[in-house]
């Protein structure tokens, strides 16, 4: 049987039927890309695959993952051949677990496909179901590279805040503060100190950087930035101490799990 990976439109005439994978794509212990349920979910959606079907990743990859490491899964296990007998595309899942305002229906999608005949498709199916505007990529790796540019930002400009908020500890001055007064220039990121919560920020940024060694690239800024955030967390134990100090006291810690 096949898991809730996937959905189907059974009315949708373009495709016979639509599987869209969005799993985990997590990290080892030593920071390299874990493309286990990727790949578990290729060969079980392979498996099952039959001329005109369509399969959409939604999962956060380095760009090239889906041509080099999906679509040759896809292909070997259910026999057919991609553009002839089925379709494939990447459009990055962007909505924020939890959040209550950016909902599917009104964010913004990046959409792309294996085919320009591909993509028309994709569009018209995403359309049906969000009302927000549809940005085409223009091939494959050019929608998993923004998704990854996205969180990798994000990831940075946090690092930047937290270490402008040691400066600020320095100088005794509040970094909030700093940040809100900043934020009154149109075009300030208004980005604040703190911990890297969530699956994607403090993971995709290994993706990029393993990619990139593979290119024989290394990138210092992306690296340095992650270094940062992975420091935070000793930096705010210690703080926490600090305050403590030789009080018996509890502590209670809110979402730790996320």
């Amino acid at each position: 049987s096949i898991p809730n990976t996937y959905f189907i439109y059974p009315n949708f005439a373009v495709f016979l039927r639509v599987f869209c994978i969005c799993v985990p794509t997590g990290v080892t212990s030593s920071h390299e890309p874990d493309l286990f349920p990727l790949k578990s979910a290729c060969f079980v959606v392979g498996s099952n695959l039959k001329k005109g079907d369509l399969v959409i990743f939604e999962s956060t990859v380095f760009p090239g993952a889906t041509d080099e490491i999906c679509i040759p899964i896809l292909e070997e296990y259910s026999g057919l051949t991609l553009n002839i007998d089925f379709g494939v595309g990447y459009s990055p899942e962007r909505i924020n677990v939890g959040e209550e305002i950016h909902h599917l229906s009104i964010t913004p999608k990046i959409i792309s496909g294996s085919s320009s005949e591909v993509l028309n498709k994709i569009e018209k199916l995403y359309s049906s179901i969000i009302s927000a505007p549809l940005c085409r990529a223009s091939s494959i790796k050019v929608a998993e590279a923004a998704k990854m540019y996205e969180n990798v930002q994000r990831d940075t400009l946090i690092a930047l805040a937290n270490e402008f908020s040691l400066y600020c500890g320095k100088e005794r001055i509040d970094s909030f503060e700093v940040t809100r007064c900043a934020s009154t220039k149109w075009n300030f990121a208004s980005i604040y100190p703190g911990l890297v919560g969530g699956h994607c920020i403090g993971i995709d940024p290994y993706y990029l950087i393993e990619r990139a060694k593979s290119k024989s690239l290394d990138l210092p800024l992306v690296s340095t930035a992650r270094c940062i955030n992975e420091n935070e967390t000793f930096i705010v134990i210690k703080k926490i101490s600090d305050l403590i100090g030789d009080k018996d006291c509890s502590i209670l810690i809110l979402g730790a799990s996320y």
